[in-house]
């Protein structure tokens, strides 16, 4: 409904607006305190005259403008979708509670009494099921499109099959298949050990647990080393569940979490994958994992969440997610990018099914405690991202989450340079600046602003989650972090768009990625 959105965007031009209206008057920020002069007077000195307080007042202006650059790039979007989000979710549920009934495509009176009328969409996140043009990769041209879903009944529990890709897992695969053995899930559930050409003892630990009982049972195979990708295609070919569940060697499953997803598909008849919440198990290991703990919490929580309540989730997380048998088959990993997770998100949401996320299935993974792990991961993440939307850009830009995904990473590396900019200049004319205590004070107003909003919004998300109120402390640090993580992400968008390209080690191998 087009007037949400504009109700979202008002609501979020207020929210904004007053940091706009500090006042700011050149003269009086930029007029010697040492002499009897009037901002008038200052001002009519600052514009007749190249001199000291003509170079502060050009620093005042670039340090303002970036202040607004940031504002609009990086507060107002959020606050927007996230507005929208909520009168979305508030429309949905009003007409839920005016007696209609959401089919997919109309919503109807419960007794189909009356004239079926066309649902009024709020922005077209998804596909029509009628619509049979392929858009995004070639490979959706192979197959018809089939988006309308049987319920999974609530009574009855589809059998699962869960893989586990692991290479050079020996010190987590037993307590991975422990996990996902003790699953609370009532119905059948297979669980597939595929070790990826390990070069320890993966295979023959996995393969000591072996075994079946009459409601669970452990599959071990074994695959020359070809990557994520290919390990959990080879063994999509042992899976015989109606929904197919994957995870990492060294991801630990709460034990409700298969049950969860499960629960979700039956929920949400339309979806073709379901993710589910990740935390870190490793943060006994120092501050640098308990940083990664903070990231995970608060960008599943602003970004996944808002995107999981539109069936529109961009990024179904590796650690966990589920997804229907048929669509497992049909759209399989692919290695043309070096984060098939997010690839396969992308390329299932572009062919009409909706993606959510679980909130309540729960996995819990290994982080780098070292920063040269870390960076070779987040590298591979981050340029992963745009190969992704390499791939799947012709339903990207027309997607509003996918519009905003590229929207920060363009905005990031401008500000970035803005940034950039703005130093060189202040150690060019430091020796000339004429700084008192006024433009001090104008940008001290400015960044305890940001800085308060910064902090309030991250413990209000972190007070929500046990694991995120033991990470309170690390809060400054994690400004360090963000803006550490911008600049990698800034560098490797450059290296995106000039084609050319990064090294990443991956696994065994070093890979150049265009």
């Amino acid at each position: 409904m087009a007037s949400i959105r504009i109700t979202a965007f008002i609501i979020s031009l207020i929210i904004i607006l007053p940091m706009f209206l500090i006042p700011n008057s050149f003269g009086y920020y930029i007029r010697d305190p040492s002499e009897d002069m009037s901002e008038e007077e200052a001002d009519e000195q600052i514009l007749g005259l190249f001199n000291k307080r003509t170079f502060s007042l050009l620093m005042l202006v670039l340090i303002d403008g970036f202040y607004y650059l940031f504002l609009v790039a990086s507060m107002f979007p959020v606050i927007f979708f996230l507005i929208w989000s909520s009168l979305t979710k508030r429309y949905e549920r009003k007409v839920g509670q005016s007696g209609g009934v959401d089919n997919g495509k109309y919503i109807t009176d419960p007794e189909g009494l009356s004239k079926t009328r066309k649902k009024r969409n709020i922005f077209k996140l998804t596909r029509n099921y009628t619509d049979k043009s392929p858009i995004g990769v070639d490979r959706e041209a192979a197959f018809p499109l089939h988006v309308r879903q049987k319920p999974i009944p609530q009574d009855y529990n589809p059998d699962v099959s869960l893989i586990v890709p692991c290479f050079n897992e020996e010190q987590n695969v037993a307590q991975t298949i422990e996990n996902a053995y003790l699953q609370d899930y009532p119905g059948n559930m297979v669980i597939i050990i595929v070790d990826d050409g390990s070069q320890d003892n993966t295979y023959a630990i996995s393969k000591i647990l072996a075994g079946k009982s009459d409601t669970r049972e452990v599959k071990v195979i074994k695959k020359p080393n070809g990557g994520k990708a290919s390990a959990i295609n080879f063994g999509l070919k042992e899976a015989t569940g109606e929904i197919i569940v994957s995870t990492d060697g060294d991801s630990h499953f709460d034990e409700n979490c298969v049950t969860n997803i499960v629960n979700e598909f039956k929920k949400h008849p339309h979806a073709g994958i379901v993710g589910g919440f990740v935390l870190i198990r490793n943060t006994d290991k120092g501050y640098l994992v308990k940083l990664q703990q903070m990231e995970y919490i608060l960008t599943q929580h602003l970004i996944r969440i808002p995107q999981s309540d539109m069936g529109n989730v961009l990024i179904e997380p590796g650690p966990v997610f589920g997804m229907r048998s048929e669509l497992a088959k049909r759209y399989s990993c692919q290695d043309r990018t070096c984060c098939e997770d997010v690839d396969l998100t992308q390329t299932v949401l572009g062919s009409g099914y909706q993606t959510r996320t679980a909130l309540t299935a729960v996995s819990r993974t290994e982080a780098p405690t070292k920063w040269k792990a870390w960076y070779n991961q987040r590298k591979r993440w981050i340029y992963g991202q745009y190969q992704s939307w390499r791939e799947n850009k012709d339903f990207l830009k027309k997607n509003p989450w996918g519009i905003y995904m590229y929207f920060t990473w363009v905005a990031n590396f401008v500000y970035l340079l803005f940034l950039l900019g703005i130093m060189t200049l202040i150690i060019i004319l430091l020796p000339a600046l004429y700084v008192n205590q006024y433009l001090f004070v104008f940008i001290s107003v400015r960044t305890i602003m940001i800085f308060t909003v910064y902090f309030i919004v991250r413990i209000l998300i972190l007070s929500q989650y046990k694991e995120g109120r033991r990470t309170y402390r690390y809060l400054p640090i994690k400004i360090l972090y963000d803006m550490g993580y911008s600049m990698l992400a800034a560098f490797l968008y450059f290296k995106y768009i000039t084609g050319l390209g990064i090294k990443i080690h991956w696994g065994r191998r070093t890979v150049k990625l265009k």
